[in-house]
C-alpha cells in the first residue's frame, strides 16, 4: 500500500454512511428486475454523474455479475450525463464508497422516477461497512433516533507472528444496535446491517496511542565479545 494511502486511512477518524468515503462502504441488495438510474450527488441535490443500472434478467442483462461497486468519486470535469451501463442479476448487490476525496451521495431511481435507494436514509436490508484503523474509542450514532453504539479499536501488541485483523464484526440495527458496545482490532471491519430507515456517523471520541515510550526500554544495548 503506498504511504500517502496508508496516511490517509490512518487519519480518517470520522465517516458517514449517507456520503461514504475512505474505507467505508455501503450496500443496496438489488431485488427488482428492470432499468434503474444511479444519481452521484453532491451538495444538497447536484447530480454530478449518473450511470445506468440493468438488473436482470431483463434484456442485457445476460451476462450479469451478483454485485456491482460503484466509485462515488467526482471527475475534476464533472457531468451529469450517462455513462456506460452497469449489469447485475436480480438477487444481487450494489456497493458504494469513494475511493479518494470527499464522497458522495447516492440514489438510485427506477423507470418512472421512483426513488428505489437513497444512501442518506438507508432501508431495511442495507449495509454500512467501515474499516477503522486508528485505535482509540468510536461512537456510531443514528442521527435520527441518536442511539449509538460504542466500539473500541484496540491499540496493536507486537508479537512473533505478523498480525492479521479478524473477520468483519457484524452489528443489527433496528430500534437499537445489538451488541451495543463491540470491540475491534485495528484493521478489522465492523458491518451494520440495517433493519430499518437509518442514517449514521462515525466518530473518533478517545484516541488511544498507546502505552508510553520508554527510553530505556527503546534504547540499543551494546556488547563486546
Amino acid at each position: 500500500m503506498p504511504p500517502t494511502i496508508a496516511f490517509r486511512l490512518v487519519q480518517q477518524t470520522s465517516f458517514d454512511s449517507g456520503v461514504p468515503s475512505g474505507t467505508a462502504v455501503i450496500a443496496h441488495p438489488v431485488a427488482t428486475t428492470g432499468s434503474f438510474t444511479i444519481s452521484i450527488i453532491k451538495g444538497a441535490e447536484e447530480v454530478v454523474r449518473r450511470r445506468s443500472l440493468i438488473v436482470g434478467p431483463a434484456p442485457g442483462a445476460r451476462a450479469a455479475s451478483g454485485a456491482v461497486s460503484v466509485d462515488l468519486v467526482v471527475p475534476a470535469v464533472a457531468t451529469a450525463d450517462l455513462e456506460a451501463p452497469l449489469e447485475v442479476a436480480a438477487g444481487g448487490w450494489a456497493t458504494f464508497s469513494a475511493s479518494s476525496g470527499d464522497g458522495a451521495a447516492v440514489r438510485i431511481t427506477d423507470a418512472q422516477g421512483g426513488t428505489e435507494f437513497d444512501s442518506r436514509r438507508l432501508g431495511a436490508g442495507d449495509l454500512f461497512a467501515v474499516t477503522l484503523v486508528r485505535p482509540g474509542r468510536y461512537r456510531v450514532t443514528e442521527t435520527g433516533s441518536g442511539i449509538t453504539l460504542d466500539a473500541r479499536v484496540t491499540y496493536p501488541r507486537p508479537g512473533p507472528t505478523p498480525y492479521r485483523p479478524a473477520d468483519p464484526q457484524r452489528v443489527h440495527f433496528a430500534a437499537g444496535f445489538d451488541p451495543a458496545t463491540v470491540e475491534l482490532g485495528p484493521g478489522q471491519g465492523l458491518v451494520v446491517e440495517v433493519g430499518e430507515v437509518a442514517h449514521m456517523v462515525v466518530e473518533l471520541i478517545e484516541p488511544d496511542d498507546g502505552p508510553a515510550p520508554d527510553d530505556r526500554a527503546r534504547r540499543p544495548r551494546w556488547s563486546r565479545r
